[in-house]
């Protein structure tokens, strides 16, 4: 035989060996696969991949400290509280510099709100009174200078009293025409009992002149006499009513009198009122600028080492009050509005804070309290418990730093690696049925 065909012979051979599979490999393969995909289908169940949301969150508490930060930018011109102080609601803390002197604002305040409350309903001389000292008002001093105005020209009007000396002699003039009414109609009587007897004794006259019994000179006397107790009786008659007319008249000046008299009253009294609220809203205004006041009672904390004469701007914060009670840890998230609508009370939150590595300390655990009914520009506020309290998941205890930051991620539902898988595809599915 030669080499070649002995070559070529065990060649044959060879790939007949290899070309047949034994049956065992084939069945034991087939359920080698099935069990592995047996184990993925089953993990993708039994893994989580819950969906969440992110953003951001800070941590205070219930009843945080109260910030007081400057308005405006200036000097502190003065600091009335040192680090650690008790202080009290509405207690002055630090004055920023302007071009009033502060103590004479606070005094035309309260002098302000003390003429207010007198003089509520009662405009009278007694209650007008307004004594001042000289007070360094700055830029503020024309307003003071309006209302001092205003109140003045009030005081001379209810002082000079022209009007009233008017009506009362409107008035005295009215009485004296009565008077004279009454004299007038008695006269009228008088006059009238006089006619009777005059008409009755020129009837008897021409009674007697008709039968000859008396002369003409007799007849014509006696007509004269009746003729001058008419005339007269009239006289009395147009006097009366023109002296009611008179009364008439006064009764009227009076009216406008007293009308005039109120409406310029009104007036005085209405640019006296406007003036003097205007200069209360200026005062009200220089102290929300310049004056920092406490709201609440509580203690002092400063984050700065602040001294009169230095230099703030607006932001700055210059004291911070630590109320007695702060109240439980809560969390503040501001969450976009995308996806807001799977937020709800009672969900999971971890919450990683900016200044303590997760990796290194863990996370927090918290849980939604509430979320918010109604956006506020572009977020729902959402407000997180922590029923462990700054308790981690690594079992250590973080410092609460007030307004600390972090991540929070709120667990919206518990949901299977597999649903999130086949999820898609239904949605792939449905769209294409559109």
């Amino acid at each position: 035989m030669k080499p070649d065909s002995h070559s070529e012979l065990r060649q044959e051979e060879i790939r007949d060996i290899l070309g047949v599979v034994p049956p065992w490999i084939l069945r034991w393969g087939m359920l080698v696969l099935f069990l592995v995909f047996t184990l993925l289908v089953l993990g993708t169940i039994w893994l989580q991949y819950p969906d969440r949301i992110t953003s951001q969150i800070a941590i205070t508490t219930l009843n945080p400290p109260v910030e007081i930060n400057a308005r405006k930018e200036g000097r502190i011109q003065a600091l009335q509280v040192v680090d650690g102080q008790e202080i009290k609601n509405g207690q002055l803390l630090a004055v920023l510099e302007s071009s009033a002197h502060y103590e004479d604002m606070f005094i035309l305040d309260s002098a302000l709100l003390t003429y207010r409350a007198r003089i509520a309903g009662d405009w009278n001389l007694d209650s007008l009174g307004f004594e001042m000292r000289a007070l360094q008002l700055g830029e503020w001093q024309s307003g003071f200078a309006r209302f001092q105005k205003a109140r003045q020209d009030l005081v001379d009007f209810l002082e000079q009293d022209s009007y009233q000396l008017k009506i009362k002699s409107s008035r005295r003039q009215l009485s004296s025409y009565q008077v004279l009414i009454d004299r007038q109609s008695k006269q009228q009587t008088i006059r009238h009992d006089e006619l009777a007897i005059e008409e009755s004794q020129y009837n008897r006259i021409r009674n007697l002149y008709e039968n000859g019994v008396v002369s003409t000179s007799d007849h014509e006397s006696a007509k004269a006499k009746y003729l001058q107790a008419r005339y007269e009786l009239e006289s009395a008659k147009t006097a009366l009513a023109q002296s009611q007319i008179e009364i008439d008249q006064i009764k009227n000046r009076v009216i406008d009198l007293e009308n005039e008299y109120e409406e310029l009253k009104a007036q005085k009294i209405n640019f006296l009122s406007e003036s003097l609220e205007t200069m209360i809203g200026m005062v009200q205004e220089w102290k929300l600028n310049y004056a920092l006041i406490s709201p609440v009672n509580g203690m002092i904390s400063l984050t700065r080492f602040w001294f009169e004469n230095q230099t703030v701007k607006p932001g700055d914060r210059i004291v911070t009050i630590l109320t007695g009670d702060p109240g439980p840890i809560v969390g503040r998230v501001q969450l976009p509005i995308r996806g807001a609508g799977k937020v709800e009370a009672g969900q999971k939150v971890l919450v990683r804070i900016d200044r303590y590595p997760y990796m290194e300390y863990g996370m927090l655990m918290g849980k939604v309290s509430a979320v918010s009914k109604i956006a506020d520009e572009e977020f729902y506020s959402v407000e997180v418990d922590f029923p462990d309290g700054l308790n981690t998941t690594y079992g250590k205890s973080l410092d609460l730093s007030q307004g600390m930051t972090g991540s929070a991620e709120i667990i919206t539902a518990e949901m299977s690696l597999l649903v999130r898988i086949i999820n898609p595809i239904k949605n792939l599915i449905y769209r294409n049925r559109i």
